[in-house]
């Protein structure tokens, strides 16, 4: 009797290699199961917030915190008692073992949409700047993007000539 050894799993594809006009804004299970959003999940609910969340994704609102809760919230509702709705009883420190993530790219077309009087080294910029100053509580979103933009290269004021007749009475 030969023993045969189970093959091994057949490689993942490699990622596709960053774009140089893009920059990711990238969620994990570890995001889902931390303090501040639901440590009760297992890592599996957790994975399905994340698909949820990818999903329904809508630029203008984006991802942040509330996002996550409130996703968890609509799939796996909080009980009074945590026995009831199985939570898990997770260490803080314990280590996820899930590699699920989403990730959402965001372009330098993306920012021209919103400003188009920027050139894309311009865009680039405000998405470094953006992802650099990133607020997980507030998250990356159309609003955020613009308000980076605004801020950076400030939009001047069109001068509007209005011909002001005075009227001098008799």
């Amino acid at each position: 009797m030969t023993h045969q050894t189970p093959a091994a799993p057949a490689p993942r594809p490699a990622p596709a290699p960053p774009r140089p006009d893009t920059v990711y804004d990238v969620w994990r299970v570890s995001d889902v199961l931390s303090p501040d959003i639901r440590p009760d999940l297992s890592e599996q609910q957790a994975e399905a917030v994340l698909h949820r969340v990818a999903q329904t994704y809508d630029a203008q609102s984006g991802v942040n915190w509330d996002t996550l809760k409130d996703v968890a919230e609509d799939l796996f509702p909080q009980a009074d008692d945590a026995v009831d709705r199985g939570a898990v009883d997770r260490d803080e420190d314990a280590e996820v073992r899930s590699t699920a993530q989403v990730s959402f790219a965001w372009t330098a077309g993306d920012v021209q949409a919103l400003r188009p009087d920027l050139g894309p080294r311009q865009a680039m910029t405000v998405l470094h700047e953006a992802l650099h100053r990133l607020d997980a509580a507030v998250g990356m979103n159309n609003v955020t993007l613009r308000e980076h933009a605004d801020t950076l290269y400030p939009q001047r004021q069109r001068r509007t000539h209005s011909t002001h007749s005075t009227h001098r009475g008799a």
